[in-house]
């Protein structure tokens, strides 16, 4: 059958009985079946083309499947001759045909002896055979994770490390790429020298290539390698100078190569914070900057990530990310009328509010970004984004606190006069979620909700000053109230309740001694147990320590 009677033939399958088309299939089939046993080269040659044509042919996809598992030992037997080449390529050539069903068939299909007899085939000096060996691979790698797993346990990352070196043919390299790619999803585990020779062939295409179809399946490859691989991936990156080419491509114009190499930086931060210096040290900050004015969404939402990572790192770091107006862009997307968007700026500013120094988090703060962020912790219901927020609401009302009562010049500071009105804002803006979330399912939630409404009060953020094992919370007397004018019952109410939480602190110290950190997260500066009355000394005034002596229940 020529190649116009197959292509007719498969044009008219809607004319022809089904019965009448099954029929001159298997005839088909079965002729071109005995001319691949002739003794003939040419003959049995053409049997492949034909073999080809028919089942390229769009029509009877079980009938092919089943004929197709048939033809496969035939076909095995001719890769293994290497005297006669030709009949190698087709028959390579009728394989990557195969490799495109789907199903259990395709399992069938792609047995041991099949994979390894490709996997040899990627190793031959042919290039074109070597083209179609390592085409068939890739498919049966991006079928399912049981054939990628299959394929890499017999030895094809090797040999495509070997291909792409050694190739002539641009599109020999891209499918290898290709293949590679497929090869490296986020489910599978690689094995023996697998891994290795991986980042080899990674790292040499992505610093030897500007093929843009190259680069974006390297960087796809390199991404997935990376989850993958874990902590072990660190000197695979920085050794091999494959930071600094990422960095360079999150700049350039592709949109295909920016994604990837954007989320393999910040895989790459992920896996350990020590990464932070060696990614800013590459100078990704300028590219960030050019990243965050983009109109692509998800590229913003992606920067914007890698932005909060880089702000859990030290305040060494940290400064380097608020020096660069980054903070400014962070402000003005949460503000953006993409959901995504918002939440991912709001989450890089919370971690600037809680990981920074006191000065960072003021700096941070001077940006009026505290209305904004209130406004998308309304809007969310992300469980680990409330919590995030709350705590950097928290960390903002304890800073803005401690700021203003160490400033020497706080009447007439700026810093100070917008600190003042960050509770105002807050209450405005989220006093009722707050309230709800006080009462929510989830006891993190609830904890730090009550945390910021504590803060929230002037007269608990007062109290909670007075305590000497809390951090100092008071600002300024307000000019408008005079705390000689509370009522003696309300102040013998609030001396009675510093006295019960001060007691069970001292009742948890003297039951815990051997507890390494028994003052709210500070070293104990005692040894052992200290005497009752040693303690109460230090760290009580003669009211509190009579009331305290009344109540012995606390030391029972």
């Amino acid at each position: 059958m020529e190649e116009a009677d197959v292509k007719s033939f498969g044009e008219e399958q809607l004319l022809i009985p089904s019965d009448t088309l099954l029929s001159s299939f298997c005839e088909e089939f079965h002729k071109l079946s005995q001319d691949l046993k002739d003794s003939d080269l040419s003959t049995r040659k053409i049997a492949l083309e034909k073999f080809r044509l028919l089942f390229s042919s769009p029509f009877i996809e079980e009938v092919k499947k089943e004929k197709g598992l048939q033809l496969v030992p035939t076909l095995l037997l001719l890769l293994a001759d290497d005297a006669y080449q030709d009949l190698q390529y087709e028959a390579a050539c009728l394989l990557t045909t195969f490799s495109c069903f789907s199903g259990d068939i395709l399992r069938k299909f792609a047995t041991k002896d099949v994979v390894k007899h490709l996997v040899g085939l990627v190793n031959m000096s042919n290039e074109l055979i070597c083209e179609q060996a390592v085409w068939t691979l890739g498919n049966l790698a991006g079928n399912c994770l049981e054939l990628a797993q299959r394929v890499l346990s017999l030895g094809a990352v090797p040999a495509i490390n070997s291909l792409i070196r050694r190739a002539s043919r641009l599109c020999t390299v891209k499918l290898a790429v290709w293949t590679l790619s497929n090869l490296c999803q986020r489910d599978t585990s690689f094995e023996g020298e697998s891994e290795k020779h991986c980042w080899s062939a990674l790292s040499w295409l992505i610093n030897s290539s500007d093929d843009i179809e190259i680069l974006t399946d390297t960087c796809w490859s390199l991404q997935n390698l990376c989850f993958v691989s874990g902590g072990s991936c660190s000197d695979s990156l920085s050794q091999s100078g494959i930071l600094g080419r990422l960095v360079d491509l999150v700049s350039s114009e592709e949109m295909s190569i920016k994604m990837p190499a954007l989320r393999t930086l910040g895989i790459f931060i992920c896996h350990n914070p020590w990464h932070i210096q060696i990614v800013l040290n590459c100078g990704i900050l300028s590219a960030i900057r050019d990243l965050l004015k983009h109109n692509n969404e998800s590229l913003v939402m992606d920067t914007c990530w890698v932005v909060s990572l880089l702000s859990e790192g030290s305040c060494y770091q940290i400064q380097f990310v608020i020096k660069t107006n980054i903070p400014q862009q962070l402000t003005c997307l949460m503000k953006s009328e993409s959901r995504g968007i918002r939440e991912e700026a709001a989450w890089a500013v919370c971690n600037l509010l809680t990981c920074g120094t006191q000065e960072q988090t003021v700096a941070v703060l001077n940006l009026n970004c505290t209305s904004d962020l209130c406004a998308v912790l309304v809007s969310e219901l992300d469980i680990d984004f409330l919590r995030v927020a709350l705590s950097a609401l928290e960390r903002a009302l304890r800073v803005s606190i401690n700021f203003c009562s160490d400033c020497e010049f706080c009447q007439g500071c700026s810093s100070c006069e917008r600190l003042k009105n960050l509770r105002i804002d807050i209450e405005e803006s989220a006093m009722t979620t707050l309230t709800e979330l006080s009462v929510h399912h989830n006891a993190q939630l609830s904890k730090f909700s009550l945390r910021v409404l504590h803060l929230l009060s002037a007269d608990d953020a007062a109290e909670t000053s007075s305590s000497p094992f809390s951090p100092r919370l008071t600002s300024k007397p307000d000019r408008d109230r005079r705390r000689g004018s509370e009522s003696p019952e309300k102040t013998l109410r609030t001396v009675e309740h510093q006295v019960f939480k001060t007691g069970l602190k001292l009742k948890n110290l003297l039951k815990g001694a051997k507890r390494s950190k028994p003052f709210g997260g500070k070293q104990s500066p005692f040894k052992g147990v200290p005497p009752p009355l040693f303690v109460l000394d230090h760290v009580l005034d003669r009211r509190v320590m009579g009331a305290l002596c009344i109540n012995e229940n606390l030391f029972r």
